[in-house]
């Protein structure tokens, strides 16, 4: 409900901007207002980062999207620099920055269905086309924060 609230009250004030202002005054503030809505986008990539350092998994981050929002940006702050546009080059480098983070995350800290099986557990599954799924599937429902899920059992561990 607050955020429908806030983007009622930026659409309203756009339009009247664009009603009461000069359409140059109007424009730059426009420009504005979506330049920092930019950068919150650009930062709301962030929210996740320490579950992912808590949890040494970078399953929370939406890999395809944060690829497309850094190739994005990155783009953007070429068409600023061309324009020379500090409201488009600034939120764009925050944007690039962060996807940066995300990306940079997801490599060190690989998801746990992104890591690959071990010798043992291949062949413990016994088909090669299951070759790289889970041994064990537990569904998203169970957990809602992955972070406290328990680590999945292992085929390889020997019994005590």
């Amino acid at each position: 409900k607050t955020y429908f609230t806030v983007v009622a009250a930026l659409v309203l004030l756009q339009s009247s901007a664009l009603v009461v202002l000069p359409g140059e005054r109007a424009l730059f503030l426009t420009g504005l207002i979506a330049s920092f809505c930019s950068f919150l986008g650009a930062l709301s990539m962030l929210v996740t980062v320490p579950a992912v350092l808590a949890s040494k998994s970078s399953r929370s981050i939406p890999g395809p999207l944060v690829t497309a929002n850094f190739f994005s940006a990155m783009v953007w702050c070429l068409c600023g620099w061309m324009l020379s546009d500090p409201l488009v080059i600034g939120p764009n480098i925050v944007a690039t920055l962060a996807s940066g983070t995300c990306l940079y995350l997801k490599q060190i800290y690989p998801s746990d269905d992104e890591v690959p099986l071990l010798d043992c557990e291949k062949e413990a599954s016994g088909d090669a086309a299951t070759e790289g799924t889970p041994l064990v599937q537990v569904p998203s429902s169970t957990y809602t924060n992955f972070a406290a899920a328990p680590p999945l059992p292992s085929k390889c561990a020997k019994p005590a």
